[in-house]
């Protein structure tokens, strides 16, 4: 494994950007890449090895995989989003509204990915692996890193454009929700304050999405039986935009994934419930994210 010091410091500082990615902290990952680098200086070399840069990622990547998923932690990525695009961080400025959320969308869903399917995007789009190199890294078959890969893709593509429905009598609120769905890139059917616009809005087919208080005038669970008549197994995801949350979660909608924000809502929070849903929908129906 001869290198000459140029290419050595290089490498050392690639080991050290990507232990650090994982695990979020500078000195875990020093000690990460020590380990490894003590490791292969007492291991005997063996003509099976690969190339020396693949076996110093491939040592580290050992060393990665014995520490506690805790400290493989997905926090650490939302800052490394704009490299892993495949650029460089761009001029400190203040992002505006829909890059920040572009930002908070893949750090959430990333944050749902497994310690090694993050660990093997950073190494495609940070680090610059091909497939059949990260295959060798992380010791898994070529075909199973494609694989991962690929459906890590399909969790972190933003939702296709959808048609909302909104169900809510308070003016000023529904007004708040059809500005921030349209600000999302969606389209808005229309707004329904009873239950006879809602089933009016309901006759021009069923929406991608209803957006839903629970408790219209004086009616407690309004909103529910509204949503509960589509019928007919349909399983349209709603998110119940609510003062009393604790209603929303005391029975399910059968047959429809069901999120709840509560009022007064952060428009943040409801933003990546409004794109989970219409994620969770998209894979249910056959990936149509």
């Amino acid at each position: 494994m001869a290198l000459s010091l140029k290419e050595a410091e290089g490498l050392l500082g690639e080991l050290c950007r990507y232990a650090r990615a994982v695990t979020g902290s500078a000195v875990l990952a020093n000690q990460v890449v020590e380990a490894a680098l003590l490791y292969l200086l007492e291991a005997p070399p063996r003509a099976s090895d690969p190339p020396a840069r693949l076996h110093l990622f491939q040592a580290v990547q050992d060393q990665l995989a014995d520490l506690p998923l805790p400290a493989r932690r997905a926090e650490s990525m939302g800052g490394l989003l704009t490299e892993m695009a495949g650029g460089l961080p761009a001029p400190r400025r203040r992002p505006d509204p829909a890059e920040r959320f572009a930002d908070a969308w893949l750090s959430h869903r990333l944050g749902g990915l497994s310690p090694l399917r993050r660990e093997i995007l950073l190494l495609y789009h940070l680090i610059g692996f091909g497939v059949a190199e990260i295959a060798c890294i992380v010791r898994r078959e070529t075909g199973t890193v494609e694989d991962m890969l690929r459906a890590s893709w399909r969790r972190l593509a933003p939702p296709r454009q959808a048609e909302v429905l909104i169900i809510e009598d308070e003016t000023l609120i529904a007004l708040d929700l059809s500005m921030l769905m349209r600000d999302l890139g969606h389209r808005v059917r229309g707004i329904a304050a009873d239950r006879a616009e809602a089933e009016a809005l309901l006759q021009q087919g069923v929406p991608d999405l209803i957006l839903s208080d629970l408790r219209l005038g004086l009616h407690r669970d309004e909103g529910r039986s509204i949503v509960a008549a589509l019928g007919d197994g349909t399983s349209v995801p709603v998110v119940y935009v609510t003062a009393c949350p604790e209603d929303a979660l005391d029975a399910t909608d059968e047959g429809r994934p069901v999120y709840v924000v509560p009022k007064p809502f952060c428009s943040l929070r409801l933003s990546l419930a409004v794109c989970d849903a219409l994620a969770a929908a998209g894979e249910r129906d056959g990936g149509l994210n």
